[in-house]
């Protein structure tokens, strides 16, 4: 499902204009807009296509985040520029490995900042993300390695300088941060790419670079360039040194099966060797540690869903990760004195103000911009009267377009009287005033948007 084709509906709004001009002239000052939520992602999705400035939009509320990233990836022109800063799985302090697609996720988000070509990047995350330390950018940006067709290389010192960057070997490429050799065939899978790449090598020159399909292992599309990011927080070059200063931990007070574990890791760490849970050393591996929102480009602009929710949540995350400490530590499940592994809500508040913001529904009512929506009606499953209520806003010469799994249904009562639209997978193109598109899908709520031209109305499921 793709709606991206009414984005140009917000972007003739008067109101929507005046932000544009606000967000632009004031690149260095926060401001202030009141906007239905159900509405943010259309907004924000239009943002991403006009002001061609990377976004970062912060949430309290993993679910929030989870809803934002289905709606914008359906109003946006550049869905593949979408990316979630995930949260890690384990609660702060816990020992416990982070899942494969939540490392890969945050990877690709970083590795989208770190990209000064990327003026599109759209990246949402949440609070409780964005407090875990991570690599300096500029180090994540100084260890990213270009292939491009024809150059020479050495191959043994370029596959000792991606496990370097966090790539595991495997027999085959299956899952992202993983590289393979055989013969002259090299396959790696960047996190921060959708699919992974085959490099094919004669001596030392890189001879072709193609993408493949990881079920298959079929190539793909050439390439002209392969930029292979770190595929990991924790740069592996400085595991000894981590591994050294670990060796300072006083373990005689902690359980049995914890000490003997964390005398495992230690001992892999000296060997530069990866394993599951390394993440959990990731304050020793950083001692220079950056969030997120560092990697935010200069004229980036952060966008704050609710502020006050977000300053909340942080410090309950605050009070939680410090609680779980207290509790490990007497159950002798880590040793007392680790670093803190996380900002705290001061230092991430002085972070943030510190870069162009967008706030909705803030409190500044002398300075905040509405922008003209308001709620759809609720239907409870009464699908009738949606299609009355269609062809009343037809007969205002709304633009009317309605997002449902029921498109079918709706279709055969509009054809009742006398109406033929038929449903489509997505809207190629605005409706014109009096006009009824049907979409098959599914938004969270419906909504009305104010036009010059009379009123658009989005309608979601009426069930």
């Amino acid at each position: 499902m793709n709606l991206s084709s009414l984005l140009p509906s917000l972007e003739s709004i008067t109101e929507f204009q005046t932000l544009l001009a606000r967000l632009r002239e004031n690149e260095r000052e926060a401001e202030s807009v009141q906007a239905l939520e159900t509405a943010r992602p259309f907004v924000l999705a239009t943002l991403q296509r006009t002001l061609e400035r990377p976004l970062l939009i912060v949430t309290g509320r993993a679910d929030r985040a989870k809803q934002l990233m289905t709606e914008l990836a359906a109003w946006s022109a550049s869905p593949e520029q979408i990316f979630l800063f995930a949260e890690p799985d384990p609660l702060l302090y816990e020992k416990l490995p982070w899942g494969v697609e939540t490392i890969a996720a945050r990877l690709a988000a970083l590795a989208a900042f770190a990209d000064p070509q990327n003026r599109r990047a759209l990246v949402v995350t949440t609070v409780r993300a964005l407090m875990p330390r991570t690599a300096p950018p500029q180090e994540f940006r100084a260890g990213a390695v270009i292939l491009r067709r024809g150059e020479t290389f050495n191959l043994n010192e370029l596959l000792a300088r991606w496990v370097d960057l966090g790539y595991e070997h495997a027999p085959v490429v299956e899952t992202p941060g993983t590289f393979s050799r055989r013969g002259g065939i090299i396959d790696i899978w960047a996190p921060s790419e959708a699919k992974p790449a085959r490099v094919e090598v004669l001596g030392d020159e890189v001879e072709s670079l193609r993408r493949f399909d990881p079920a298959t292992q079929r190539s793909k599309e050439p390439l002209d360039a392969l930029v292979v990011t770190p595929a990991s927080e924790a740069r592996m070059s400085r595991a000894p040194e981590v591994a050294a200063e670990l060796r300072a931990w006083d373990l005689t007070q902690t359980h049995p099966v914890a000490a003997t574990s964390f005398r495992q890791d230690i001992n892999a760490l000296e060997h530069r060797q990866r394993f599951r849970g390394i993440e959990f050393y990731l304050p020793y591996f950083n001692p220079e540690a950056a969030s997120l929102i560092e990697y935010l480009p200069e004229r980036g602009l952060l966008a704050i869903d609710d502020w006050q929710e977000i300053e909340g949540a942080a410090q309950q995350f605050e009070g939680q990760a410090e609680q779980v400490r207290e509790d490990l530590e007497a159950r002798g499940e880590i040793p007392k004195g680790l670093k803190r592994p996380y900002f705290n809500w001061d230092e991430l508040r002085e972070q943030m103000l510190a870069r162009p913001r967008l706030l909705f529904d803030y409190q500044s009512p002398d300075q905040s911009l509405t922008l003209p929506f308001t709620p759809g009606a609720r239907y409870g499953g009464q699908v009738r009267k949606v299609v009355d209520e269609i062809l009343k806003m037809r007969a205002e010469q709304a633009r009317v377009v309605v997002v449902s799994r029921q498109s079918e249904r709706l279709s055969d009562l509009l054809r009742e009287r006398d109406i033929f639209v038929k449903p489509a997978p997505e809207l190629k193109h605005t409706p014109e005033p009096g006009q009824i598109a049907l979409v098959q899908g599914a938004l969270s709520e419906g909504w009305k948007l104010q036009t010059s031209q009379k009123l658009k109305a989005k309608s979601n499921d009426p069930s």
